[in-house]
């Protein structure tokens, strides 16, 4: 590599570190990763499954009846789905890949 080109490197991996954060490692194994999800509990993690679980079935389900009765909150249900999708966006890394692309 040319010294430009090595330059341009080190670069990109002091971006990546500062900017790749969403994956977390879970282990030593390359390719092992994990995203947290902020939780404020046990119950907390519960809800969120809950209605992770429920929304899901409401999408799949056709008959309003039966919805009524899987989701008896839909409103609360949805949003918590939302919140953790919110959750699992990586903006830090979709700005470091629009670093990475001007810089090429």
């Amino acid at each position: 590599m040319e010294p430009k080109e090595i330059q341009k490197f080190k670069e990109v991996q002091q971006r990546a570190k500062q900017h790749l954060t969403t994956l977390e490692s879970k282990s030593n194994t390359p390719g092992d990763y994990f995203i947290p999800l902020p939780v404020e509990g046990y119950q907390d993690l519960q809800n969120k499954l809950y209605s992770l679980i429920k929304v899901s079935l409401l999408a799949l389900e056709a008959d309003d009846k039966e919805r009524a009765e899987i989701l008896e909150d839909p409103i609360n249900s949805v949003c918590a789905v939302l919140e953790m999708a919110l959750h699992l966006i990586p903006y830090e890394e979709a700005e470091f890949l629009d670093e990475v692309r001007s810089a090429i």
